[in-house]
């Protein structure tokens, strides 16, 4: 497509500079919608969006954040000037998950690639790019953020910003489509998460290749024995019980001791089987930094729990 190149040539209506992009659609074997966008930015102060269209209006969003949703609906700017000294805009973000709510069915989005998305009637647009020449512009449409500040107040310069302009850089932006009923659990959208998340492990056997990605010089030789034998080695089993683990480490501050931190991604509390799980270990539950809590086999909503582990 052809489009203009600058502010200038948008102003004066000249539509001078070819904006090319490559986009690849994959359904896969579970009905979900696999996609890449990639192109080489030609265009200076501008924003480029990927569009999805429902076949019914969106009632609100849930936005991924850390450990759970947030429920957004967007807000009234009609008038907004009597409450504002500048438009407000319903762009907020979201955490590698996007999923909007109509009356029969729930559209959700997966990517690593953005973070910003807004929504209309049945719209919603995801940020794939967005530039600029300066901050602190005193004359825009509206204003997302005020990090800049504004240059016409006490105190703040314009800041020439060129290397924001993003010019000719490759940008390649990939995501996942999926579409539930309605009132689909936030535990199956947050398990899908996980499992987009998780990274493809594969291993090289050595002497087939020596030349390309060698791995030879990362493997060091152990100064003892492994004292495990066993080609199978187990520390923990939760056999069929159904938990969500967002981490497992060793203990910062006591020795041969590790964590073990259970997640809640959805609104209601949830409890586990604490004792059934660590059958056999002495347990203890902790904080963050590993400062003993009350004891509790209660995860709130959105919430994490987290045990010690020797």
């Amino acid at each position: 497509m052809t489009l203009p190149k600058t502010l200038s040539d948008r102003k004066a209506d000249r539509y001078n500079q070819v904006f090319a992009y490559e986009l690849t659609l994959t359904i896969k074997p579970n009905d979900e919608l696999q996609g890449k966008i990639s192109f080489s930015n030609s265009l200076l102060n501008h924003r480029v969006r990927l569009q999805i269209k429902s076949n019914q209006p969106f009632n609100e969003m849930r936005a991924g954040v850390p450990f759970g949703f947030i429920t957004r609906e967007n807000n009234e700017l009609a008038e907004w000037n009597k409450t504002y000294s500048e438009m407000p805009v319903n762009v907020e973000p979201f955490e590698k998950i996007i999923s909007g709510v109509s009356q029969d069915h729930r559209l959700s989005l997966f990517t690593q690639d953005s973070k910003e998305y807004e929504y209309q009637a049945d719209n919603l647009w995801i940020t794939l790019l967005a530039t600029t020449d300066s901050l602190g512009k005193p004359d825009l449409l509206y204003r997302p953020g005020r990090a800049s500040g504004d240059t016409t107040k006490k105190g703040h310069i314009m800041m020439d910003t060129p290397l924001a302009q993003q010019f000719e850089q490759n940008v390649t932006f990939n995501f996942t489509l999926r579409v539930d009923e309605s009132d689909v659990a936030e535990g199956t959208l947050h398990q899908w998460k996980e499992s987009l998340l998780q990274p493809s492990i594969a291993y090289q056997k050595q002497s087939l290749n020596y030349f390309v990605h060698r791995i030879d010089n990362k493997i060091q030789s152990f100064e003892q024995p492994l004292s495990i034998k066993a080609k199978e080695h187990s520390i923990l089993d939760f056999g069929d019980i159904d938990t969500l683990i967002s981490s497992i480490h060793r203990s910062y501050y006591t020795e041969e001791a590790f964590i073990v931190r259970f997640e809640n991604p959805t609104s209601e509390a949830m409890n586990l089987p604490i004792a059934e799980l660590f059958k056999g270990k002495t347990f203890e539950r902790i904080n963050a930094i590993e400062e003993k809590q009350s004891y509790t086999e209660s995860i709130e909503a959105y919430s994490v729990l987290t045990f010690l582990i020797t």
